[in-house]
């Protein structure tokens, strides 16, 4: 069995609908595919191979973890709110690490009281994420983010001491020793 393109399970789980297009006639479709023909037979290189990534069932849990968590905690933030939750995350996962394995998201995601949305579920029980039609842009970016994520080309925007986040709204008791790196959107960014 061939692993399927990641792009590929996305359509599947119907996260976001597909634009079929309109069938051209086969006059017009014939008279494009000569001229496409024409132009690449004439002033084309010759064909580069692309390498295109396998992916594997872990890069699928990988990236339904990160997708998850920034379902929860930021897809009512802006792009780099969003961005600097996953780069928290990413943070975490990459203290956790040996050199030579990529970080492991769903471990930071699911341990223990790490996040509140997930303080009242079974730590590996999979959570609902379905976007409104008018979070299109964040679910189509939150997809894009958890992708880079699982297949190991997320690079954070901030630094990798910066570990923690809580909303702006509270203090919490663990945060006390913690000095504020930044505030984007709702989070006030902490390190330690």
């Amino acid at each position: 069995m061939k692993n399927k393109p990641l792009e590929q399970y996305w359509f599947e789980a119907n996260e976001l609908k597909q634009i079929k297009p309109k069938f051209l006639s086969t006059g017009l479709k014939t008279a494009i595919c000569g001229i496409a023909l024409l132009l690449f037979t004439c002033t084309a290189p010759s064909p580069v191979a692309v390498v295109v990534p396998t992916v594997t069932p872990q890069h699928i849990r990988q990236y339904q973890c990160v997708k998850e968590v920034l379902y929860y905690e930021a897809r009512g933030e802006s792009q780099q709110g969003i961005k600097a939750v996953l780069s928290v995350v990413h943070n975490r996962a990459n203290a956790d690490y040996s050199l030579n394995l990529q970080p492991d998201y769903c471990k930071v995601i699911h341990a223990s009281k790490q996040f509140s949305y997930r303080n009242s579920t079974i730590a590996l029980e999979p959570l609902k994420t379905a976007f409104k039609p008018s979070e299109h842009r964040q679910a189509t970016y939150i997809s894009d983010l958890a992708y880079r994520a699982a297949m190991g080309g997320f690079k954070p925007s901030l630094p990798a001491s910066v570990k923690h986040y809580c909303n702006v709204k509270i203090n919490p008791s663990w945060s006390k020793k913690m000095k504020t790196y930044a505030t984007i959107g709702h989070h006030k960014f902490l390190i330690t």
